[in-house]
């Protein structure tokens, strides 16, 4: 059994265990999916250390004195899109940076940049984006606005809603793990590492798309940092880089239990990374079904979002771009080394949606097909598969109903 949402572009990452450990590497493929896994996906908010409101309102200094160094920003991008969508046009600006321990209105530096840039052609690729002189010190965060994201979707443009779960509106704000020093004449670069989802609304005929946005950002070790790499649009491959491997392995996640009734679940996480993982999304996939036929590969589940209160909540919603706004407003954060349980009570019903791929006849493209499926109550004794997405990307085991 394999996950039954994602579908790497060289072949499928995780199977599915009775313990499940996931590391970020396996996020480093891009992702493609069909409709039903791009509402999976919505697990890919990002976690914002600032008041939703005061970044509304904050404006960025633009005055420096006293010793300066260089500081240079680099964006790289393993996004998740339905089949089909052959590029991701991101229009971006405002990219500032944010001094530790200032308030969350003041402390901020403009590095004057802006432009747009294909999301796909940046997959495991580091492309700088803003490099400019900032005054020496301590700097704890990165933010920028997403202004516009056009999807090329089988040979067509298509201007993408951008879902949003704060008073910021397309402003994101992206802490820099552990921070990052700019020392004077000295060059300093973190890179921020986005995991943006597409989702595909409406069909294949009369498509809509939603931009649900999320990154993280890292800073790149002293002496990796190049005359190269401060260039504005220099990229470097990022699979050669032993730094960039490391920053990979350093968020990781077990799901150490799960159990499953008619009327409960219970999914427990142990964060055993050393940077926070955050946690939106859940789901019951069911691997028998009453009516017949073979569902091994099927995603025939119950979806939930994941609250701040470590509750699971069904996800009701009929319209998919209402469905990145529900869930961009939940999710939980497990800081490094602790656990979570997160739990509902009530009755749960899998057969919502089904895929359905066929392998061609002749030549390499398969048939998709979405199946509405009678909803059918978990059933004590079936065997199902339990989903938890960490920072976007799943764990799963397989669980017999009590």
């Amino acid at each position: 059994m394999n996950d039954p949402f994602y579908y790497p572009v060289s072949n499928r990452v995780l199977n599915i265990t009775t313990l499940v450990k996931y590391r970020m590497t396996n996020k480093r493929y891009m992702m493609t999916s069909a409709v039903v896994a791009a509402i999976a996906a919505f697990a890919l908010i990002s976690v914002t250390i600032f008041s939703p409101g005061m970044l509304a309102q904050a404006s960025a200094s633009t005055t420096q004195s006293g010793p300066s160094g260089t500081l240079a920003v680099l964006l790289t991008d393993p996004p998740t899109v339905p089949v089909g969508v052959t590029a991701v046009y991101a229009t971006y600006n405002d990219v500032q940076v944010h001094v530790s321990g200032a308030g969350n209105l003041s402390g901020w530096y403009d590095l004057h940049s802006s432009g747009k840039i294909n999301l796909m052609s940046v997959i495991n690729v580091g492309q700088t984006i803003a490099s400019t002189s900032v005054p020496t010190g301590i700097y704890s965060a990165l933010r920028f606005n997403i202004t516009a994201a056009v999807v090329t979707y089988q040979g067509k443009n298509y201007t993408a809603h951008i879902a949003t779960s704060s008073a910021a509106g397309s402003q994101l704000t992206v802490p820099i793990v552990g921070g990052i020093q700019v020392s004077s004449g000295q060059s300093s670069a973190a890179i921020i590492d986005m995991t943006p989802t597409v989702i595909l609304a409406g069909n294949s005929t009369n498509p809509q798309f939603a931009f649900v946005n999320a990154a993280k950002a890292y800073t790149i070790p002293a002496n990796s940092v190049s005359r190269a790499l401060i260039l504005k649009e220099h990229q470097v491959n990022l699979t050669s880089q032993g730094w960039w491997a490391k920053i990979v392995d350093s968020a990781h996640y077990q799901l150490i239990a799960a159990s499953l009734s008619p009327n409960s679940l219970t999914i427990k996480v142990d964060n055993t990374g050393n940077v926070s993982i955050v946690f939106r999304f859940a789901a019951v996939t069911a691997t028998e079904s009453q009516k017949g036929g073979d569902v091994s590969s099927a995603s025939i589940s119950e979806y939930f979002a994941v609250e701040p209160n470590a509750t699971l909540v069904p996800i009701t919603a009929t319209s998919k771009l209402q469905m990145a706004w529900v869930l961009a407003a939940g999710g939980y954060l497990v800081p490094p080394g602790s656990s979570v349980t997160f739990t509902y009570s009530g009755q749960i019903m899998t057969g919502s949606v089904a895929i359905q791929t066929s392998a061609p006849s002749k030549g390499p493209t398969t048939t998709t097909q979405v199946v509405q499926n009678t909803p059918e109550p978990v059933v004590a004794g079936q065997s199902y598969v339990i989903t938890i997405r960490g920072d976007g990307s799943p764990a799963q085991t397989e669980v017999v109903a009590s």
